[in-house]
């Protein structure tokens, strides 16, 4: 009884520092990698880079406004100002 109180204890023990181990070797942080291709495919949303709509045929863009109603704006997407 004494050796099978002694082999519990210790898987118990073994049991509890492998998990120790596993869950401080888990990581959830993004790796440096990770973030700049996140940054790369994210680049040019919301960077203030204008768009213009230059003339009065084909469709620039459709905007959705605030009642979900499609609006097409006409003209040629350039990100230099009109002439």
């Amino acid at each position: 009884m004494k050796n099978f109180l002694k082999y519990a204890f210790v898987a118990a023990f073994v049991t509890v520092a492998g998990y120790s181990v596993y869950s401080s070797q888990k990581s959830d942080a993004m790796s440096n990698l990770m973030l700049a291709n996140v940054e790369a495919l994210a680049g040019g949303e919301g960077s203030g880079s204008d768009i213009y709509c230059c003339g009065n045929s084909g469709v620039c863009m459709v905007v959705i406004d605030n009642t979900g109603t499609k609006h097409d704006v006409k003209g040629v997407k350039s990100t230099l100002p009109c002439p």
